[in-house]
């Protein structure tokens, strides 16, 4: 069996070890694509087989939001696969008090003032900025662990990993190292927890991701592709500006604060 990747050998070598409830973290997988379901499912098997380290269990339970709100327990729903469904799922998902992580959608519409959505997919407005044909993950990806995250994929469902299969992947990754770090499964430490201005999370991307606080969205680097639909470059570029940090590099990608109505402290 591949070696599990979520971040938690940290937390083991640390002794950052939590003592935390025997609550699973139990995730709604609500409106998904194909790959974005696939993404999910290999998140979910790696947790939980990280999860015998700390004595804890993930759930991943299917339905629509409508009815999986309401269950006892749900920490948040994931998956948005088109601009409806996932509007329909981030209304429910505040309406509920739980949090909903978009995993599928790129309209920029959706980069509202939602106190409980997070967006894992790029923004329209970032994949604009990034140029034709970019895109958020590629299966020739292999530096910073995308090789064995891409091999990973490949032995589980006999296929390449695409961008929404890593949205997805990387939905469950930020949801399950949230819980460890916040020694909760509860909706609203979770939401602390992702919306604190140091939280980091590895993404295989080489870059500290983290949210931005105006709109939710996940700062990352995306992919330009050749005419060949080859890896030709990353955006934005290592070093492009010289004493700008990794956070300034990244949010010159899509809709800076000046663009939204929201702030993160009137959440």
């Amino acid at each position: 069996m591949r070696r599990a990747s979520h971040g938690c050998a940290a937390l083991v070598a640390g002794g950052a070890v939590p003592r935390l409830s025997a609550e699973p973290l139990r995730i709604g997988l609500v409106a998904a694509g194909a790959s974005v379901t696939r993404g999910v499912t290999l998140g979910v098997e790696e947790a939980a087989r990280t999860g015998t380290l700390f004595g804890r269990s993930i759930e991943l339970v299917t339905g629509t939001a409508e009815s999986l709100a309401g269950r006892r327990g749900l920490a948040a729903l994931v998956g948005g696969s088109g601009e409806a469904p996932a509007r329909a799922a981030s209304a429910v998902a505040e309406r509920a008090g739980v949090l909903f992580l978009n995993a599928g959608t790129p309209a920029d519409a959706l980069r509202g003032c939602g106190r409980n959505t997070f967006h894992v997919e790029a923004s329209a407005a970032m994949y604009a900025a990034a140029g034709a044909r970019a895109v958020l993950w590629h299966p020739s990806l292999e530096r910073f662990g995308a090789a064995q995250l891409n091999d990973r994929f490949r032995a589980r469902f006999g296929g390449a990993m695409d961008g929404p299969a890593w949205a997805g992947w990387m939905a469950v990754k930020v949801l399950w190292e949230a819980s460890l770090r916040a020694r909760s499964t509860q909706p609203a430490a979770l939401r602390a927890y992702l919306a604190r201005g140091d939280t980091r999370f590895d993404g295989h991307k080489g870059w500290p991701l983290s949210f931005r606080a105006w709109d939710r969205q996940l700062r990352q680097p995306l992919y330009r592709l050749d005419a060949a639909g080859k890896v030709a470059g990353e955006v934005p570029a290592r070093g492009a500006a010289g004493g700008a940090s990794s956070g300034e590099l990244l949010d010159r990608l899509g809709a800076g604060p000046s663009a939204s109505t929201c702030r993160g402290g009137t959440r």
